[in-house]
């Protein structure tokens, strides 16, 4: 009888403690990543790449298609390192899904769903001081700010068909006032800011009427212009990071934002009376300021234009407006935020309500146009990774609940022996 009693207990504490299941080789480490588009954003319409990561483990990979709202999957070209790349087609307004599938070495599938928003048209507003404005490449549309039409802002090639919004303004002091533009349907913002703060234009014209410009008085002030300029050079830190906080409060987490900086004084530039070492000097200043812009501009996520270098005028002319435009164009398209130095973050700031992405727990349709601001929702239920299952087996809870009642068995059995 013991042993029997023995022989039930040992089959319970062996149904409640099963042996772990082995671990599959070639599911550790899979997964893919895409990374455009991303997940929610909002991306002109026309013809559509998809680009990602997928990583295999130590089994490979075989293949990587792309599905798109339900058609027949594209074929992807797959790098050493596991980079796709896939031509999808061209989607219209509304909501899409895309589907990548990976086919390991050893046969299994490795998913990823995601889902985003084709707009037709997107926004583009471009904000800035006398520099975005146009001072010098007119005529002008107005003459309080002096907006020429025919401006960089309006020569930038940005994404899809872009709707432009100037509101940029000579003298320019970084005010909020020229941020009302700014919502959750704007999709690209450049902005030049600290050139009419600092006086790029009168620190010129200040040395090309004196010698020895850097070490005299500047006009009204006790210090020297190198002095004053530096000054007001290291003043500008905090106002630039709350400026580009309040343009990233006001738009998308997805836009794009790219922080423009100031142009030489180029050798070519026709400015009667500035000597070679003053030309140094000046642009010394316009160095020390783009670094500054360069800098919080990395803290705060931004993408940037840097338009130094080349020949041209001072502000730029048209054809300085063409070169400029070219520079920010190719900003925009292969640009990325900045690594921030180390022991910072990005700014964050706080998305207004009209922004704000609600989720629903319904599949949304390729022919259902989100509202103005917001993005698709990943269906409720929908895992982004499906992966080849391992761990307990299937029939690991059953076996548990045998297990409690073998040992309640055996220890009734006990009991029985006891009394007989």
């Amino acid at each position: 009888m013991r042993r029997k009693i023995g022989a039930v207990l040992t089959a319970g504490v062996l149904a409640l403690f099963p042996a772990p299941a082995r671990a599959d080789p070639g599911a550790a480490g899979a997964g893919i990543t895409v990374g455009h588009p991303a997940d929610g954003q909002i991306v002109p319409t026309g013809p559509l790449t998809v680009t990602g990561s997928a990583q295999a483990g130590p089994v490979g990979i075989r293949s990587v298609t792309v599905e798109r709202d339900g058609r027949p999957p594209f074929p992807a070209t797959v790098g050493d390192r596991g980079d796709f790349t896939a031509a999808v087609g061209t989607i219209g307004a509304g909501v899409h899904r895309i589907v990548v599938r990976a086919v390991l070495a050893d046969g299994r599938t490795v998913e990823h769903e995601q889902w985003f928003t084709g707009r037709a048209t997107s926004r583009y507003v471009a904000l800035g001081d006398s520099w975005t404005a146009g001072v010098g490449a007119g005529p002008y549309r107005d003459r309080g700010c002096r907006r020429a039409a025919k401006g960089w802002p309006a020569r930038v090639k940005a994404p899809g068909r872009a709707a432009l919004t100037v509101e940029a303004c000579a003298d320019w002091t970084g005010t909020p006032d020229r941020l009302r533009r700014l919502d959750a349907d704007t999709d690209l913002v450049t902005v030049t800011f600290g050139g009419d703060d600092v006086g790029l234009t009168e620190l010129a014209a200040f040395c090309a009427t004196r010698t020895a410009c850097a070490t005299r008085p500047f006009v009204g002030r006790d210090v020297s212009l190198d002095e004053w300029a530096r000054a007001r050079i290291g003043l500008l830190r905090a106002k630039l990071d709350d400026l580009y906080r309040q343009i990233r409060a006001r738009v998308r987490p997805d836009t794009t934002i790219v922080a423009v900086t100031y142009p030489h004084l180029p050798a070519c530039a026709d400015r009667p009376g500035i000597t070679r070492g003053e030309r140094r000097w000046l642009n010394d200043r316009i160095d020390d300021l783009d670094a500054l812009i360069i800098e919080r501009a990395a803290k705060g996520g931004l993408v940037v234009a840097d338009v130094r270098g080349g020949c041209g005028s001072f502000p730029p002319d048209r054809q300085g407006a063409i070169r400029y435009a070219e520079t920010v164009s190719r900003a925009i398209r292969t640009g990325t935020p900045a690594a921030p130095a180390a022991g910072t973050a990005p700014m964050t700031g706080t998305v207004p309500a009209t922004s704000a992405r609600p989720t629903t727990s319904t599949t949304p349709t390729t022919s259902t146009t989100p509202a103005a601001g917001t993005a698709p929702a990943r269906p409720a239920g929908r895992a982004a990774v499906a992966l080849p299952r391992t761990g307990m087996p299937g029939w690991a809870l059953p076996a548990t609940g045998a297990g409690i009642v073998l040992i309640l068995l055996g220890a009734a059995l006990i009991r029985v022996t006891h009394r007989d």
